[in-house]
């Protein structure tokens, strides 16, 4: 049988135990001592170096005969060097290559005897062996339990974190499509906002150049109060009070809104004096509203009366220079 090298199992108990430093006793081997603790002879203990008187295939033999390698070293009556270097010179240093070889030396193995007292000690050797191996295996099963247990909780926390990140990552994702429909959403009013602001602005641009033009057409009045009294000659005078709206676009949907009500009173076949006149004040109503509404936004803090006064009184002069001219050319 081919031998191994034992390696002993450290145990805690007794690493515990002899922890610390013991006494140092000193004393000096004689040769005999010195041959016996290095597996010499007695010339080697000298000082003297013996020589190998084997080959490699001898040695080889012995080892395949059951003789191990410590026992062939004091057969020959080497030291540890020299014997290691011989069979590093034989290529065979390693257990690895040395079974290699003495396999191909002798491929069927010689059937060891029972009863052989080396034998014997070789079987409890490995008995003793195999025990070790064994207390080392539970030592490696139980370590490699522990962990694997280490190994789970750490699984454990990893999976949770997966989970808390995987959380965190889907509110985040719904916030930001919050925030990206809120955006949106802004975006949109912006828009409008923006569209409502370059329309106010053209209507401001366009009232503002009729105020200019009806400044220019218009004399100035010689009365400081606010009541405007054309004069016509033989003409129908209205009434109409001036009444403020809060959006000048919504006046002018009224006013719109006045026009279909107002035509749609021409087309029914009811139509008598008082209903019409009722309509036509009605859409005045709203077409004052309209006209102040839109000149107090351009005149903020200011009283429009006076110019909503002008601003009817200009055109009602154009209407009757219309008519004038209508006469004439008839």
């Amino acid at each position: 049988m081919r031998e191994r090298n034992v390696t002993p199992i450290p145990s805690r108990e007794i690493e515990a135990r002899t922890r610390g430093s013991g006494p140092v006793i000193e004393y000096k081997l004689s040769p005999e001592e010195l041959k016996k603790y290095r597996g010499g002879t007695l010339e080697m203990a000298k000082g003297r170096k013996a020589e190998l008187n084997m080959t490699k295939e001898q040695y080889l033999q012995q080892r395949l005969n059951g003789k191990g390698r410590t026992q062939i070293m004091k057969d020959l009556g080497c030291g540890t060097a020299a014997f290691y270097k011989q069979l590093k010179e034989w290529g065979i240093k390693e257990v690895d290559a040395e079974e290699r070889e003495m396999e191909l030396l002798a491929p069927a193995k010689p059937i060891p005897k029972v009863d052989s007292p080396a034998e014997e000690q070789r079987s409890v050797n490995h008995e003793q062996e195999l025990a070790e191996l064994q207390a080392a295996v539970a030592l490696w099963k139980h370590d490699a339990e522990q962990k694997a247990e280490y190994i789970a909780d750490l699984e454990n926390e990893l999976t949770k974190a997966r989970e808390k990140a995987e959380n965190v990552q889907s509110r985040f994702m719904a916030v930001s499509k919050e925030q990206a429909a809120e955006i949106s959403r802004l975006m949109d009013a912006l828009s409008d906002a923006v569209a409502s602001a370059d329309h106010a602005g053209v209507r401001i641009a366009e009232l503002e150049a009729e105020i200019e033009r009806l400044k220019q057409e218009l004399p100035v009045p010689k009365q400081t109060g606010k009541i405007v009294v054309p004069a016509f000659g033989s003409s129908v005078t209205l009434h109409i009070p001036i009444q403020l709206g809060d959006d000048p676009v919504r006046e002018r949907m009224n006013v719109y809104n006045g026009l279909d009500a107002l035509g749609g009173t021409f087309e029914s076949a009811g139509l008598d004096r008082e209903r019409i006149m009722r309509e036509l004040f009605e859409l005045l109503q709203t077409v004052v509203g309209f006209v102040a509404t839109d000149l107090a936004e351009l005149l903020p803090g200011q009283d429009v009366t006076e110019h909503v006064q002008l601003f009817f009184q200009a055109h009602n002069e154009r209407h009757f220079e219309n008519v004038k001219v209508h006469k004439q050319a008839g």
